[in-house]
């Protein structure tokens, strides 16, 4: 059988073929993608308890594996340059030219450091979908759901720990995580700071709501135990984009019911157990207080409307106000950066603000941060039709789910932030990769551990049947696939007529 799968595509992406290298030869670059989801869930465990006297080294713990990922992917064929790809190159080396060449450049550690916030990762968006496909995401999210009990019951921990308690310690195992209402702090998880458990509890509730929506896509169990989970992590994270984040998701559900009614049963479904979730386990004491937390930050309508939506939309309107007062050529690739402020000033300030609209053009310009910052929004577009053509072709919602989980940090996340940054590749990479699922099969027999292992190992071919029960498109019945050929019929070759055999009275 040909060492090639081919997969089927709702829409063609540019620069990401419709077929993928031999599963052996990408065995490696699945591990190192798996490595670096694994050390942007763990990071936090490091640079907290486990090696605090590291954390600055820490900080850039991914990024041997992300050139380990480049470069095992060039070897392999699979780093396929497209134009979003190869503006984004032009775009960093301008930037790199004309920082360095400024009357007051940045110190080199401070440009190098803002040159890789800004432009080294986000390749890794339209990389990941040459690597991985729908299979491999779906392991991503049989882990993120098996691991939501241990993040549950770390976040409520921290929930009604003391400010001091070595639970809530920060990066370096120093200072502490920030309040929340009613003298409560925000937790952490295992991520150094609060906006890791918000989008962890995104993707959360981006996997277990395709699970609802398209039925045993994950084990009976690893369901049982989610929902709970998610209500958990959302009510103690103190969170109004938490909260905010998950009313989107289910939003898309809305989306996803109107567009493909065949949803409605299911989306009824998720709906109901959410309100019985909430009714059981939102009566326990330490939820409730959470909840306390929630709406008193949301307060009344006019805090609503001026403090959290108004924020929001205020934030497009700084670019426009910061390119009035920024210089044409801008400071300098990382000058607005915490990393930047503690290089410089052994202290984390914020010269520009905590608006990384704000950053970018007071940083490279508004010559070359607008295009940047339309280069980011570009990128949701794309995912945005991308994955409504696989709901509408193939019946997937994941994909979709997964665009609504990363689009605000892919368009205004703070990527001097290494969690924010490491979340928004991630995920937009996995909502492309998503998108592909195999209709056939490189490795011929070999069962099918989409359901036991979580770890990028070769799968087999699935039946005709179970495809189609999954939304997957057949050939037509003219063409014959593995799968469906059926087995030629035994012909035994006639054998030659035995001789006669000849009494001895009758020989000559």
């Amino acid at each position: 059988m040909s060492a090639t799968a081919t997969l089927s595509s709702a829409t063609e992406v540019p620069g990401i073929s419709s077929t993928v290298p031999g599963e052996d030869r990408l065995r490696w670059l699945r591990l190192f993608v798996f490595t670096y989801f694994a050390l942007w869930v763990f990071e936090g465990v490091l640079r907290k308890w486990l090696l605090p006297g590291l954390s600055g080294p820490l900080l850039l713990i991914r990024d041997p594996i992300l050139l380990l990922i480049y470069g095992e992917a060039i070897r392999q064929k699979a780093f396929k340059f497209n134009g979003w790809i190869t503006f984004m190159v032009v775009l960093g080396t301008l930037s790199t030219i004309v920082g360095m060449g400024l009357v007051n450049p940045p110190p080199a550690k401070v440009l190098i450091f803002g040159m890789r916030a800004n432009f080294l990762h986000l390749p890794l968006i339209f990389v990941l979908p040459q690597i991985i496909d729908y299979r491999h995401v779906k392991r991503i999210g049989s882990f993120i759901l098996w691991f939501a009990p241990a993040m549950a019951v770390l976040a409520t921990a921290q929930f009604i720990s003391s400010t001091d308690s070595i639970l809530n310690v920060g990066a370096g195992g120093e200072g502490k995580m920030i309040e929340t209402a009613l003298g409560r702090i925000r937790p952490s998880g295992t991520y150094t700071f609060t906006n890791g458990l918000s989008q962890y509890t995104v993707l959360l509730a981006a996997f277990l709501f395709h699970h609802i929506l398209e039925r045993n896509v994950f084990s009976k169990l690893a369901f049982l135990i989610a929902p709970p989970c998610l209500l958990v992590l959302v009510l103690v994270s103190g969170s109004r984009t938490t909260f905010a984040l998950v009313i989107l998701q289910l939003l898309a559900i809305f989306a996803i019911w109107i567009l493909k009614p065949r949803f409605l049963k299911s989306s009824l479904k998720l709906f109901a157990l959410g309100f019985l979730v909430f009714s059981i386990v939102g009566s326990f004491g330490v939820l409730r207080v959470g909840l306390d937390v929630i709406l008193e930050r949301f307060g009344d309508k006019k805090n609503v409307k001026e403090g959290f939506i108004g924020r929001f939309v205020d934030e497009f309107k700084k670019p426009v106000e910061a390119a009035a007062k920024a210089d044409i050529a801008g400071v300098g690739v990382g000058m607005g950066t915490n990393a930047a402020s503690s290089m410089m000033y052994k202290t984390v300030i914020f010269n520009f603000g905590e608006s990384e609209l704000d950053r970018i053009i007071m940083e490279m310009g508004p010559v070359l941060g607008f295009p940047y910052l339309f280069w980011r929004g570009g990128v949701v577009i794309l995912l945005f039709g991308a994955s409504l053509a696989a709901l509408r072709k193939d019946n997937n919602t994941l994909p979709l789910l997964l665009t609504v989980a990363c689009a605000n940090d892919v368009i205004q996340g703070q990527f001097g932030q290494t969690t924010i940054l490491g979340f928004a590749v991630m995920t937009a990479g996995f909502a492309f990769a998503s998108i592909r699922k195999p209709t056939s099969t490189p490795v011929e027999n070999s069962p099918d551990s989409s359901q036991s292992s979580i770890f990028p190992l070769p799968v087999g071919s699935i039946s005709p049947y179970a495809a189609a029960l999954h939304g997957e498109s057949l050939p037509p019945p003219s063409q014959e696939t593995p799968a469906s050929k059926p087995p030629r019929p035994k012909t035994k070759k006639p054998r030659a007529p035995r001789k006669k055999a000849v009494p001895p009275a009758d020989r000559p």
